[in-house]
């Protein structure tokens, strides 16, 4: 599965090269997922169609400063406790259990 992923999202970062030399690759996401989202909201009245997608700008904000501050702590944890930064004193031991417990949690309730 690691080895899945890892390929999608080398084969993404290469593909962003081309694209920005103007070479097309892939399908157009941005066409498709406005038509699905297009499609998915006209059943609703104009006005929760508008809360929705201003709902939606608010969640694309949120979910990038949360993950991009998640990249800053893990750079600084990594540069100051080295890779293996998590099995250090850096993270308390109650905090690893609790992540285990919720890992274990997910996979037993996906």
């Amino acid at each position: 599965m690691r080895d899945f992923i890892f390929r999608g999202l080398l084969f993404e970062s290469e593909s962003n090269v081309f694209r920005k030399a103007g070479i097309n690759i892939g399908a157009d996401i941005t066409q498709s997922e406005a038509h699905l989202l297009a499609d998915s909201l006209d059943l609703f009245s104009i006005e929760r169609r508008n809360d929705a997608l201003e709902m939606a700008r608010l969640y694309a904000v949120l979910h990038a400063f949360e993950n991009t501050v998640r990249s800053m702590i893990r750079g600084a944890l990594e540069k100051a406790k080295g890779p293996r930064w998590w099995d250090t004193d850096a993270v308390p031991e109650k905090m690893r259990n609790n992540v285990k417990k919720r890992e274990h949690n997910i996979r037993k309730n996906s």
